[in-house]
């Protein structure tokens, strides 16, 4: 408490003499933080001061314009009545914090003007009952259960939203929209369907996914729960505005169906295991769908062929060059390749088993596994693997297909097996990619799970004739063709497969339309409509039916131990991303942007608590303004309502309401983007992706959320978007390339061959460097900014932005935001440095400041210095010295002021 109060005498002492300097300070060490000079920097829960630097640096008058509705023009978001182009610097609201008191919105919104935010979006409010969600308090909750991993407490009557969580979101979104700050209303997110809404209950072998996923585009009943819910959010009004949401131009996007797809889905077979009723629908639909194509049998066995049964020859496991053996990643585990263990039957005596005991404490399938690796396999064929396996307990096991040369790319996506203490038999069909080499294959048999026994037997892997229509299966009357399971689908033949998939991609292309119809057409809504984040859908099918593309991304979050999100076991990788170029979030997110559409990122962070997280949202606002995305949204200003205003980190990986290096960064951030304070590229590649390949991609790739086909699947460099806007064309006569004919591009990414990556960014307002900065200035010619060395080797973000929208170099007020990270006292963390459990120290929290020169060229005359206080006023004049400013760390701020008074003509 001392060492808090020292700062706040200090920040009182600094206001009440303003000409005291700042050379004479003697801060007061912090024990306990990673770094030196630590300071608290708490912006106030009201916002910045007006008429301060960093205040007016974010005012773009959008107050004026806040009855304009936002459309839609090309790839740009527009203001109607105008050609006025609108970008949006946004954060969300989840859970309980789309709810708060009165007195708690009137100061967010405040709060959020200030810091440069023009979009809140607003998520999660689907899930629960109030004060929770959005749904009536006293909604009945059911007696039966719903299905496996459900919250009991989600399983309730979806039939009424709660009076007190309407009218404190109406008047949130009513100050919000006083402020010049617009709204995106996402509908379907976290809901279950459950028992108690009359949705079936599941079976001992039967499964629904969690939050309908996949389910909700294509059963009927499913998609009018949607549909009332988005009839009793977009019809109701608005007490404070006298508007309803459909009608109200402060609603600027809607988002359908958060994180979904069905492509998506049946990819993480999602939809193999669902209750009869469901699996029925999905029947009947896929042989209407078929109906419709074929019309008879006989034209659907001429496309497809009649099939033999699927039989091959020999055992490739017993080939010279195929190794196997237990594969160990620091854990323990026992082998017996020999007699049998364990009580088995007499039939067995004779029959080798292998049996393995994971004797590792610890939950993960790959520190325990049994590789056959050296596989010669064929590219382009098709092969079945065949295997009796049992174990001491029930288990859900993993086999993984994969490559064996570095990439350790999987070929198939990974085929699970519920296995008992009673032995089964498992027959896993897959067919190999086109440029498959040589002896590059291997097959993986995850089982590391403490305690667990697992015996297998009769293994072996053959070629494989893949079957196209069996006897039997037809369209005719009394006929049907069965739906396939993910894990069945490589049995069938390529005909077969590509129908499977195409069904899927028309089938969820059809759900989006018919949301966007109910929207606009049922409801009249004027707002912009999404679907949802490409990486769930792809690019295509997003164009082929929605207004805009929308992405979602994250770099070196937690990774859980056992389940999501348990907060006490996790890991984190501390990785500067300036040092990753080629496997940035930045060079995977533009390629999903569709030219001729608005492209957003309405989820993004860095997320806490990782070293280098400062430069998530820099790096963003310069790529975005860069690459010509329309909308960057932080993720998540804020999970609930009493951390809204809370400083300091206090246990969330995601929220940044407390952050104060986050919050220090934003009016720079926005600004940059907003205002295109970075020139767009000049160059563009555009990259075309047939529907015949994008079919393939969605088969064949394996982790999910990479059955997209992106524009590097389209001929686009890997490299590319570093110099020119990258995307994908909608048709083969759009995809083109042209280059910058410029001798200067704005940003330029260096230094990460050597781990000390930096990115330079210079335009007419903006200009600043992200990175190991150390002794790297930033010369604009008139002013020189050196940053010195900070805790973490150099790194720093350091961004100088013209506040009354002047050109560099010419009078008039400067922001320079300089940073490097922050942390609380003690924080937990492990030898590692990869954990700190749930152990994130005391509070409050602190920040690292940057050392930095700032040197003034000779014709640089008539300049004042402030540094800030935390609501953007100013402290006592710093006096230069010789044309220059020495800015320590012991100067406890984050921002200064720069006022040039003659600057150049």
């Amino acid at each position: 408490m001392f060492l808090r109060n020292a700062v706040v005498i200090h920040l009182v002492m600094a206001l009440l003499c303003p000409m005291l300097t700042h050379a004479a300070e003697q801060p007061v060490e912090v024990q306990g933080l990673p770094f030196s000079n630590g300071f608290v920097f708490d912006i106030p829960f009201d916002g910045l001061q007006q008429g301060t630097a960093p205040y007016d640096l974010t005012r773009s008058h959008d107050e004026k314009t806040i009855e304009q509705f936002v459309t839609v023009k090309q790839e740009r978001f527009v203001l109607t009545g105008s050609d006025k182009e609108i970008r949006f610097w946004g954060t969300n609201l989840c859970y309980t914090a789309c709810f708060p008191p009165h007195d708690v919105s009137d100061r967010l919104a405040k709060r959020l003007a200030s810091l440069g935010i023009n979009i809140v979006r607003f998520h999660h409010m689907d899930q629960r009952r109030y004060p929770g969600g959005i749904w009536d308090r006293d909604a009945a909750v059911a007696t039966t259960p719903a299905y496996r991993d459900v919250n009991p407490e989600h399983n309730f009557v979806h039939a009424k939203l709660d009076a007190e969580a309407l009218d404190r979101m109406d008047y949130l979104i009513a100050q919000l929209k006083r402020r010049g700050i617009r709204v995106n209303l996402n509908l379907k997110v976290s809901r279950e369907y459950g028992t108690a809404d009359g949705f079936p209950a599941t079976g001992e072998d039967q499964m629904i996914p969690r939050r309908g996923r996949g389910v909700d585009m294509f059963l009927p009943a499913v998609i009018e729960a949607q549909k009332r819910y988005a009839r009793m959010i977009l019809e109701h009004v608005n007490a404070y505005t006298g508007m309803s949401y459909a009608q109200d131009p402060v609603v600027a996007m809607l988002e359908i169906n958060n994180e979904n797809g069905l492509v998506y889905g049946w990819n993480l077979g999602m939809l193999d295991r669902l209750p009869k009723s469901w699996h029925e629908a999905l029947v009947e639909q896929w042989n209407q769908w078929l109906q419709e194509r074929y019309h008879t049998t006989a034209a659907l066995e001429k496309a497809w062929g009649l099939s033999l049964q699927n039989q091959g020859d020999g055992n490739l496991l017993q080939q010279a060059q195929v190794k196997h053996g237990l594969r160990l990643s620091s854990a323990k585990a026992s082998i017996d390749n020999g007699e049998q263990s364990g009580e088995v039957e007499s039939a067995d005596e004779n029959r080798d088993v292998m049996r393995i005991l994971v004797e590792d404490k610890k939950m993960s399938d790959w520190r325990v596994r049994y590789r056959w690796t050296n596989l010669e396999l064929t590219a382009a064929e098709s092969y079945v693997l065949r295997l009796s396996i049992r174990a001491n307990r029930q288990q859900k096991l993993r086999l993984t297909f994969r490559r064996s040369d570095d990439s350790r790319k999987t070929f198939r996506p990974s085929h699970y097996m519920d296995v008992s203490e009673q032995w089964q038999a498992f027959e896993i069909p897959f067919t190999t990619p086109t440029d498959l080499l040589g002896n590059t294959s291997q097959i993986l048999l995850g089982m590391g799970y403490a305690g667990l026994a697992v015996e297998f037997r009769d293994v072996l892997l053959q070629p494989s004739r893949p079957t196209g229509l069996m006897h039997g299966e037809g369209i005719d009357e009394n006929q049907q063709v069965p739906w396939p399971n993910k894990s069945d689908l490589a049995a069938r033949n390529s005909a077969f497969q590509t129908d499977a998939m195409a069904f899927l991609r028309e089938s969820e292309i059809d759900y989006w339309l018919q949301m966007k119809r109910f929207l606009r057409d049922e409801l009249g809504c004027k707002a912009t409509v999404t679907g949802t984040a490409a990486g769930h859908t792809t690019p295509q099918i997003a164009a082929a039916s929605v207004d805009f593309v929308d992405t979602h991304r994250y770099w070196g979050g937690p990774k859980f131990e056992r389940s999501r999100y348990n907060r006490s076991q996790w890991t984190m990788k501390h990785l500067a991303m300036v040092n990753h170029p080629a496997t940035s979030t930045i060079a995977r997110m533009s390629t999903r942007r569709v030219f001729g559409m608005p492209f957003t990122i309405t989820e993004y962070n860095h997320p806490q608590p990782q070293d280098y997280a400062a430069e998530g949202f820099p790096i963003m606002a310069v790529w975005g303004a860069y690459q010509g995305w329309q909308g960057i949204f932080q993720f998540a200003y804020s999970h609930n309502r009493q951390s809204i205003e809370q400083h300091g980190l206090s246990g969330s990986f995601f929220d940044l309401s407390g952050n104060p290096v986050q919050l220090a960064l934003m009016p720079a951030c926005s600004t940059i983007f907003r205002q295109g304070a970075v020139a767009k590229a000049q160059g563009q590649q555009a990259g075309f992706v047939s529907l015949e390949d994008q079919l393939a991609g969605q088969l064949v790739r394996g982790f999910p959320r990479l059955v997209e086909a992106v524009a590097y699947d389209g001929g686009v460099a890997d490299n590319a978007w570093m110099t020119s806007a990258i995307g994908l064309a909608r048709t083969p006569q759009q995809a083109n390339g042209t280059s910058s004919t410029s001798m200067q591009q704005p940003v330029t990414w260096t230094g990460h061959d050597q781990q000390a990556g930096r990115i330079c960014f210079t335009g007419d307002q903006a200009a600043g460097l992200i990175g190991f900065v150390k002794d790297h200035p930033l010369d604009l010619g008139w002013i020189k900014l050196v940053p010195g060395n900070t805790s973490l080797n150099g790194f720093a973000v350091v961004m100088i932005n013209a506040v009354d929208g002047q050109k560099l170099g010419r009078a008039g007020r400067y922001l320079i935001t300089a940073v490097t990270r922050c942390a609380n006292r003690d924080m937990g963390w492990d030898d590692q440095h990869t954990t700190l459990g749930t152990n994130w120290g005391s509070l409050p929290t602190y920040a690292e400041a940057v050392p930095l020169q700032v040197k003034l060229s000779p014709q640089t005359a008539d300049v004042q210095l402030y540094p800030l206080n935390a609501n953007g006023s100013r402290r006592a004049m710093v006096v230069m010295k010789q044309q220059q400013y020495e800015l320590q760390t012991g100067m406890h701020t984050l921002w200064y002021e720069l006022v040039l008074n003659t600057g150049k003509p």
